[in-house]
């Protein structure tokens, strides 16, 4: 997996799905989803590891928005 590989959100997108893992590469954070893996600032980094294994939804609305959705 390259960070080139992984989606980058863009603006008012939306990444929904299961939160099967979360690895930083390359200076982004690399989020994987049973359907694909799209990058992130990797600052985000953190929160997005605390929400491993849940359904999580990702808004991009000028900056990242992250819910849990379970």
């Amino acid at each position: 997996m390259t960070v080139h590989e992984a989606h980058r959100l863009q603006e008012l997108e939306e990444a929904r799905g299961q939160l099967l893992r979360v690895f930083a590469k390359d200076g982004f954070c690399i989020a994987v989803f049973a359907w694909g893996c799209c990058s992130f600032p990797e600052e985000m980094e953190p929160q997005l590891r605390e929400m491993g294994g849940h359904e999580i939804a990702v808004l991009r609305l000028g900056k990242y928005h992250l819910r849990s959705v379970d």
